[in-house]
């Protein structure tokens, strides 16, 4: 699972077309926990897909939300070597949601390019913390770059910040009040992320 990540890398301007597909979940903690040790214990994906949805694992109101829970977890946890599903698992509640935001960054390059170069620039820049328009001006500087952004409706794209900002929050990367917390990382998450390229540019860190 992880050399494509090493292939590809992760760069500041990219004209490859941005998946938006988050807009309806936050950062599914429990979910992906849930949805981790299955696959833990039964080592396929798609067995571990249809038991949350047939189980409803989820206690989901609906068979359709639980689908797309359950399909949104399993991508994203995709994106997760074995090591690191095993401490979201196990590990304590920073180690999983530090992790969880990066699996979330690894599937989403507007994400990875939001948490790089705007939560992390502005905390190597003491700015302490995120605003609206600071959202507003990566948003527009992105959408020159990517018509998929300029098609958006005025909702869609509120859905998109909100549910980013919300993400954020989750992941202990800002407070209520969308200030910059700075992150502390354990040796695990160290030696976990220290040979993936520009890792550590996701939180709020020197």
């Amino acid at each position: 699972m992880r050399s494509s990540h090493m292939e590809r890398g992760y760069s500041f301007l990219t004209s490859k077309k941005y998946n938006m597909g988050f807009t309806s979940s936050g950062l599914l903690v429990r979910e992906s926990q849930l949805l981790a040790e299955r696959y833990l214990e039964l080592n396929d994906w798609k067995v571990v897909r249809s038991e949350a949805v047939e189980k409803n694992l989820f206690r989901s109101r609906t068979p359709e939300t639980a689908k797309r829970i359950a399909r949104e977890v399993v991508l994203r946890l995709k994106e997760l070597d074995l090591q690191e599903l095993e401490k979201v698992v196990h590990g304590r509640d920073d180690e999983i949601r530090q992790l969880l935001w990066v699996a979330v960054c690894r599937r989403y390059q507007f994400i990875a390019d939001f948490a790089r170069e705007v939560l992390h620039e502005h905390f190597l820049q003491f700015k302490p913390e995120i605003t609206e328009d600071d959202y507003q001006v990566f948003f527009n500087r992105k959408a020159a770059w990517h018509e998929e952004l300029e098609q958006l409706s005025r909702i869609s794209e509120a859905k998109i910040k909100q549910v980013l900002f919300r993400m954020m929050r989750e992941a202990g990367l800002l407070d209520g009040e969308n200030r910059i917390i700075p992150t502390l990382f354990s040796d695990d998450i160290r030696r976990l992320t220290a040979n993936i390229p520009n890792q550590l540019e996701l939180f709020a860190t020197r």
